[in-house]
C-alpha cells in the first residue's frame, strides 16, 4: 500500500492556520466532505468519532506529527487527508511539542487490516526526518502532493537500506532474496527465515500472535512501547524483514500488526528473559476486553469514593 493509494489528492492542505485540536480535525474532515469522499450528513458524526478516540489519548505521536483516525461504517474505504501547518497545532502530543504534519484516516469498520496498513504506511514514511523536513517546507498542495509520489516511488529501496544498516549481524546463509518486478514497483520477497547472530550469551527470543481482534493498534502499542522501556534490556520486535526497536512507539507502528501476525520479540541484556516473556504476554492479549475491564474498574472505584460519607 503506498501513499497516494489513500491519500485524498484535493484533500491536501497546505498552510493550515494555527488553531485547536477540533478546529484541525474539522478542517481536514471537511476536506474529504468537499471531495466527495464523505457525505455532508456523516461529517459531524466522523469528527465525533475522532474526538472520542482522542480522550483515549493523543494521536499527536511526537516529532510535530499527528495521525487522527477512526472507523466509521459510512466509508467502503481506506481515504486519508493531509494538513500541515506553518504555525503549529496544539494536539496534546506525547512530546509536549506542537503538531506541524496531520494524516487523518478513517476506514470502514470491517476492514481492519486497512487501517493498520495505512498507520503503518505512514510511521514508515515519517521515520525519516528528511521526508518530514521536507514535507514541512511544501508550501502548495502541489508540492505536497510530488513529495508523496516521490516517497512512494523510492520507498522499497529506502527500506532495504534501513533494513541492512538495522541488521548488521544477520546470516545471510539461511536466507535469500528475490526481487521482481510488479507493475513496474520492484517487491522484495522472503523466501526463507531470518537467523540473528547474536554475540552477547544474555538473549531471549519468543514467538508471538496478534490476538486482539483489532490487531495491534495505535493504543496496544503505546502500552508495548512503555513497557519495553521500562527494561534495560536492548528489545526489538520483528516481522518478516522489518525489524524494529520495541521501546519506539513510532517504530512499532511500521509493523502493521493485525489479528495473526506472527512477530518475533527478542532482547539482549540483564533482564532480557523477562523482557520477551511480559511483551509477548501483551502482544497476545486482548487489549479490547482489558480497556473494558479497567474502564469498569475506574467507574466502580469512583462510585465507591462518591458513596463514602
Amino acid at each position: 500500500m503506498k501513499l497516494c493509494d489513500f491519500v485524498v489528492q484535493a484533500a491536501v492542505i497546505p498552510n493550515m492556520p494555527a488553531g485547536s485540536k477540533e478546529s484541525a480535525i474539522r478542517l481536514m474532515v471537511a476536506a474529504l466532505q468537499n471531495t466527495g469522499s464523505i457525505k455532508e450528513s456523516d461529517t459531524e458524526g466522523i469528527v465525533a468519532a475522532i474526538l472520542k478516540r482522542e480522550e483515549l489519548g493523543s494521536t499527536g505521536i511526537g516529532r510535530g506529527v499527528a495521525v487522527p483516525h477512526t472507523k466509521h461504517p459510512s466509508v467502503d474505504k481506506l481515504i486519508a487527508a493531509i494538513a500541515v501547518s506553518n504555525v503549529g497545532v496544539d494536539f496534546a502530543s506525547l512530546d509536549g511539542e506542537a503538531v506541524y504534519v496531520m494524516f487523518l484516516l478513517i476506514s470502514p469498520p470491517d476492514r481492519p487490516g486497512d487501517h493498520l496498513r495505512g498507520l503503518e504506511n505512514i510511521s514508515r514514511h515519517l521515520r525519516n526526518e528528511k521526508f518530514c523536513k521536507f514535507l514541512r517546507q511544501c508550501n502548495t498542495a502541489e508540492r505536497i502532493w510530488e513529495l508523496l509520489t516521490e516517497a512512494d516511488n523510492n520507498e522499497i529501496w529506502m527500506f532495504w537500506k534501513g533494513w541492512l544498516s538495522r541488521n548488521s549481524r544477520v546470516s545471510t546463509s539461511n536466507f535469500w532474496l528475490q526481487a521482481r518486478a510488479i507493475g513496474g514497483a520492484p517487491e522484495i520477497v522472503q523466501t526463507r527465515t531470518l537467523e540473528v547472530k547474536m554475540a552477547n550469551s544474555a538473549h531471549h527470543s519468543l514467538q508471538a500472535t496478534v490476538r486482539n481482534s483489532k490487531g495491534l493498534h495505535m493504543r496496544p502499542l503505546e502500552v508495548i512501547a512503555r513497557k519495553a522501556q521500562s527494561f534495560l534490556s536492548q528489545i526489538n520486535v520483528t516481522r518478516g524483514l522489518n525489524r524494529v526497536d520495541a521501546k519506539s512507539f513510532l517504530h512499532l507502528l511500521t509493523l502493521g500488526a493485525d489479528a495473526g501476525t506472527q512477530l518475533n520479540v527478542e532482547a539482549t541484556g540483564e533482564d532480557a528473559e523477562s523482557a520477551v516473556q511480559q511483551l509477548v504476554t501483551l502482544i497476545e492479549s486482548d487489549f479490547e476486553i482489558a480497556e473494558v475491564s479497567a474502564r469498569a474498574n475506574w467507574l466502580l472505584n469512583s462510585f465507591s469514593q462518591r458513596s463514602e460519607p
